[in-house]
């Protein structure tokens, strides 16, 4: 296998995997003031969470600062964390930017 067949998607394809109970991933980036909030609902239903603090480095942030934070869950529970982060912020088109990252 080589790199072009990497670059343009031939490479074959990892077989899916089981959710990992061990491993943490990122649930959602949400601003920071709201952030202890919505990681307290979060272990009040039984789903272990804890968040960073992040300040972003782009243009748009120079521009209008804002503090960000990454929700983090146990990987088992991350689709669950998910629909109650959703839930909890409301609908949105922010909501749903900061859930796809």
């Amino acid at each position: 296998m080589g790199f072009l067949h990497w670059v343009f998607g031939k490479h074959p394809v990892r077989p899916a995997t089981p959710p990992d109970p061990n491993k943490v991933v990122e649930a959602a980036v949400l601003p920071l003031w709201v952030t202890p909030m919505i990681v307290d609902a979060l272990e009040q239903q039984g789903i272990r969470a804890t968040f960073a603090e992040i300040t972003p480095m782009h243009l748009r942030a120079m521009i209008n600062p804002t503090q960000s934070a990454i929700i983090y869950v146990m990987e088992p529970d991350r689709t669950r964390a998910k629909s109650m982060i959703g839930e909890l912020m409301g609908a949105g088109d922010e909501v749903d930017d900061a859930l796809d990252q």
